[in-house]
């Protein structure tokens, strides 16, 4: 990406020029400062492309809180432009638009996107699980709540859902009693898991509506609003999802 290139190059340039011009005893010195305009340099670019990021989020928002669901898709695939600067931002883009698809129940569209998606985007992620369940795939729906909960451990929800759907495509109950037991190992505190631990257990149903309006935006239980044409409350924070969200860098 042009941001790596940028700082290789530059760093390599000031390192060999240093390394040739400066005296034996010297020439440590353009490694050293060869490494601290790399690093600099990379965090200074970098630091650029959030704050784009950033921007562009802002007005995708804007459109999302608005219903111009098209119009904030079509503003996010302005940013793959970005993308060609920074390592990680077209997945993440690409994450937002399917999370977007799947809420206005538009599957093939959201699919197309959610697989070219962010892996610690654990919304997408587990949104791109469901629908494979949808097809009946649940050899490649296991596959990626497996990549999901690799990448976003301490996410509660990502594993209730992930016992959910095993549930519910007839998986055993000892199938989803170790999905839940391995989410306390990450989160031993967290009330909701043990709840459904309990709730699996005693062969009753998963308490899901404990995670609020986050659970709804899987459309697993409640039907989503006739034709996407309302946004729902969870919509809008998809739209804030994208502020302030941390750019990995390499």
């Amino acid at each position: 990406m042009y941001n790596l290139a940028i700082s290789l190059s530059s760093s390599l340039t000031v390192f060999l020029a240093l390394w040739l011009s400066l005296p034996s005893d010297y020439k440590a010195w353009g490694i050293v400062l060869g490494l601290v305009l790399f690093f600099g340099l990379n965090y200074f670019l970098s630091k650029r492309i959030m704050n784009k990021m950033e921007a562009l989020m802002t007005v995708v928002s804007k459109e999302l809180q608005s219903q111009r669901f098209e119009k904030a898709i079509r503003l996010l695939q302005g940013g793959f432009e970005l993308g060609k600067w920074q390592f990680f931002v077209k997945p993440q883009i690409n994450a937002q638009i399917g999370c977007i698809y799947y809420l206005m129940r538009e599957d093939e569209k959201a699919m197309e996107s959610l697989k070219q998606g962010f892996a610690k985007h654990w919304v997408a992620m587990g949104m791109l699980a469901i629908l494979y369940m949808k097809k009946k795939d649940m050899k490649t729906m296991e596959e990626t709540f497996e990549k999901a909960v690799k990448a976003s451990p301490k996410e509660s929800l990502l594993w209730s859902v992930y016992a959910y759907c095993v549930l519910k495509e007839g998986g055993s109950r000892d199938k989803a009693l170790d999905i839940l037991s391995r989410g306390l190992k990450k989160l031993p505190d967290d009330d909701k898991l043990k709840a459904n631990h309990t709730a699996v257990a005693n062969k009753e149903k998963m308490k899901m509506k404990n995670y609020g309006e986050m659970w709804l935006q899987f459309y697993l239980e409640k039907a989503p609003p006739a034709g996407g044409q309302k946004i729902p409350p969870y919509m809008q924070a998809l739209a804030q999802s994208g502020k302030g969200r941390k750019i990995i860098r390499r």
